[in-house]
């Protein structure tokens, strides 16, 4: 957080939590109450095991001080994505979240709890760019962002030979944010929100997030409406994490039947093993498993999980997402065509005259686009649009809550135009961190707009299970007759999105886990 931010900052009110009072600071309008404890740190015995209540305290705690990130490795330094990554250290202690409110009174305000992206490995609730005042302030509702275990530290599947004390381990990250929930379920009444009206909403790793705990029993009755941003909710499998957890203890000459002995090896040891692992094995296996306890299976994976039948789901894309990664390659920018195809068979898993049939129908959908945008396109739908539509689907065809489908193509001017409406570009108008975000979104008078225009769409689905206000168009729910689709932009329509040809011969290679990182 800037340092002029910090100088606005007066003494906040005092709260009472089930764990003991708490101190906050106060800034235009809006109380905020940072490195809240929801669990006890998850070291020494507790690592890997499942979240236990924390400690309380009998005098006031001071709630001023962001808390630590949770152990990870360091994020590529690519100037647009800046405003996504956290200042904060890094630590095994790290299960704490930050509370947003226009006031700590009984205003039953609602609730929306941000999971934050990276995937499973990185990130946290600290970032800049989900600093959550504004969004407070300007939707009366009070904001929540959390910072959990990640990587190997959230998500280690050794089996069952490793003995009870792992038996949760492969979804431990998972259940921090089940605590955190609970922890919101028991406490947000005091800082003016209602435990009856909580959305949870998360981008990227975020939604993976979001997506997993609507299938979790333990999550059940936490929350009442889900935002899932930009994820393509793939899954890998417990034989996957078990090949990945005994590649890592071979490492330190473990096996599963001596799992234990990883507690007392120092986390930046175990985090190095981490690493060569995903390289060995290429593909991140660190990741929330269906292990039958805690995720009995996978979500969407064929069927929307019955258990959140009844939550209203608000979901979609960005429309070039996989430039993020793309566009720090600029070697790929003028490769010849034959080039990208072998990359696509490659890279997605697939013969290349498979490739070679999806790149030409997509050349079709755009002859004017360059063999690199063409690239681009297909890994967006392959890595994101595709099985967010099957997520859509599922969710319209179970005769539940409604699903709200959106794509967000508000293009970027940022690097000459190269980000287009890239990963992550939707975020900072949900939270209103522009500012923090110049790096991607750039300046401009149409960002205040576009502003309300996107947050005002959360706060509405937030506040009512429904997306519309008065800044859009009739927003339908989505159905698979109608592929109802809300376009995001400056000037926002609503289509029907009906797959084209290319996305039909992509549906044959969709991605379900274990793929390579690259793109």
């Amino acid at each position: 957080m800037t340092t002029d931010t910090m100088t606005r900052e007066t003494e906040g009110p005092t709260v009472l939590t089930t764990e003991g009072r708490l101190q906050g600071v106060s800034r235009n309008g809006v109380d905020i109450f940072r490195g809240i404890p929801y669990a006890a740190p998850p070291v020494g015995a507790l690592r890997f095991q499942p979240p236990i209540k924390p400690q309380p305290w009998t005098d006031v705690r001071e709630a001023k001080q962001w808390p630590n990130s949770a152990v990870q490795e360091k994020w590529m330094d690519f100037a647009p994505l800046r405003w996504y990554r956290s200042s904060m250290a890094t630590s095994e202690d790290c299960l704490y979240l930050n509370v947003f409110t226009p006031g700590t009174d009984d205003a039953k305000r609602p609730v929306m709890v941000w999971f934050h992206g990276g995937a499973f490995s990185t990130g946290a609730g600290t970032a800049a760019g989900f600093e959550g005042s504004t969004l407070a302030r300007r939707g009366d509702v009070v904001v929540v962002t959390v910072n959990h275990r990640l990587n190997v530290f959230g998500y280690f599947c050794p089996g069952p030979e490793a003995g009870e004390s792992f038996a949760d381990s492969a979804n431990a990250g998972m259940l921090d944010l089940v605590a955190a929930l609970e922890w919101v379920r028991d406490n947000i009444a005091s800082f003016g929100g209602d435990p009856e009206c909580v959305t949870i909403f998360g981008e990227s790793g975020g939604g993976g997030k979001v997506g997993r705990l609507m299938a979790m029993p333990s999550a059940a009755g936490l929350f009442h409406r889900a935002i899932l941003q930009s994820s393509g909710m793939r899954s890998g499998t417990t034989e996957m994490g078990q090949e990945a957890a005994a590649h890592l203890l071979n490492q330190f000459g473990l096996t599963a039947k001596d799992a234990d002995k990883l507690r007392d090896v120092p986390a930046e040891d175990l985090l190095a093993a981490r690493l060569n692992t995903v390289e060995a094995l290429g593909y991140e296996p660190f990741e929330p498993l269906p292990d039958g306890r805690s995720l009995p299976e996978r979500p969407f994976g064929g069927t929307a999980p019955a258990i959140s039948a009844q939550v209203p789901l608000m979901i979609g894309t960005c429309h070039n997402e996989a430039l993020y990664r793309l566009v720090t390659q600029p070697d790929l920018f003028d490769q010849p065509r034959e080039q990208f195809v072998a990359r696509l068979a490659d890279v997605g898993n697939m013969p290349h005259d498979a490739a070679e049939k999806i790149f030409a129908l997509y050349e079709l959908k755009d002859p004017q686009a360059t063999p690199f945008d063409i690239y681009a396109d297909v890994m967006t739908d392959q890595r994101f649009r595709m099985s967010t539509i099957e997520t859509a689907e599922q969710k319209a065809v179970q005769e539940g809550a409604d699903c709200w489908l959106y794509r967000f193509t508000w293009k970027s001017p940022v690097m000459e135009g190269r980000l287009k409406a890239v990963h992550t570009i939707e975020v900072p108008f949900v939270f209103g961190t522009m500012e923090a975000a110049r790096d991607l979104v750039g300046t401009g008078p149409e960002l205040e707009p576009l502003c309300d225009i996107v947050m005002g769409a959360w706060v509405a689905f937030a506040r009512n299970g429904r997306p519309d206000h008065p800044g859009l168009p009739a927003w339908k729910p989505y159905s698979t007759s109608g592929r109802e689709t809300m376009l995001l932009n400056s000037a926002p329509r609503l289509v029907s999105d009906e797959p084209g040809p290319e996305l039909v011969a992509l549906k044959q290679h969709r991605l379900t886990g274990g793929f390579k990182a690259a793109m």
